[in-house]
């Protein structure tokens, strides 16, 4: 066991108060800073395309994981985010 291993607190945040629709702002900004979703998960993400077509649906974020040709598919929820700090 680590004796010095050290978490760090967890807090909410209501993404309400900062996007006030998942369509029009969540999506956009999701796409604009997919890097930060990238850094969060540990993989390099790009070429995030919003609102992709797929059948008769659309699905909100498709994008590429970087040196590979894995497609990363993202539907996002306009609800809590929870941040570690």
């Amino acid at each position: 066991m680590i004796k010095d291993l050290k978490f760090q607190s967890i807090n909410e945040i209501p993404l309400r108060n900062y996007f006030l629709r998942e369509d029009y702002d969540f999506t956009p900004w999701i796409q604009e800073n997919i890097n930060l979703l990238g850094e969060a998960i540990g993989i390099d993400i790009e070429d995030a395309e919003i609102e992709y077509p797929i059948g008769g649906y659309r699905l909100d974020v498709l994008a590429t994981e970087s040196g590979e040709n894995r497609k990363i598919a993202i539907e996002n929820q306009l609800k809590l985010l929870i941040t570690v700090i």
